[in-house]
């Protein structure tokens, strides 16, 4: 199996779990949606959610590190 391949697959898709949770949210608002449905629906958005926020969380620490490497050392 090709590495970079592999690595690109398992790359946080953040653009397209936020069309996802809008998709989600567009199903809980319908009318024709039940109950359950919507239980449902709403455990995924958390779960979505939370991988949403451990990503954003790396990006900032890595954004804070390459800034923080990036000062002059006699600052």
């Amino acid at each position: 199996m090709d590495k970079n391949k592999s690595t690109k697959s398992k790359k946080f898709d953040y653009t397209g779990s936020i069309a996802e949770l809008e998709a989600i949210a567009k199903k809980i608002e319908s009318p024709d949606t039940g109950i359950d449905e919507i239980a449902e629906y709403v455990k995924k958005s958390e779960t979505i959610v939370r991988a949403c926020r451990k990503y954003l969380r790396t990006l900032q620490d890595s954004m804070d590190e390459t800034l923080e490497d990036a000062k002059p050392d006699d600052i």
